[in-house]
């Protein structure tokens, strides 16, 4: 039996923050994912810097975001069973 792990769910739950984060914008003060790609590419960021950016810059930005993101695919796939395939 073939186990398929937490990539696609981990994944999409990366997208929907991303798509979180650009929806609301400056909302997301605590951590921006959509602030962290915009600079990744080099892109300027209208909106203020989050609290994790501020404290650990971009590299923190990014795993913050890896790691909430990991977390909550996480708590799907293993304790309520969603993206098991």
């Amino acid at each position: 039996m073939q186990r398929n792990g937490l990539l696609p769910i981990w994944l999409i739950c990366v997208l929907i923050m991303l798509l979180v984060d650009y929806v609301i914008g400056a909302e997301a003060e605590f951590v921006n994912a959509w602030s962290a790609v915009l600079r990744i590419l080099g892109q300027p960021v209208l909106v203020g810097e989050s609290w994790i950016y501020s404290q650990w810059g971009l590299w923190g930005e990014i795993g913050s975001v890896l790691l909430v993101t990991y977390l909550v695919a996480f708590l799907l796939q293993r304790v309520f069973g969603i993206g098991r395939f």
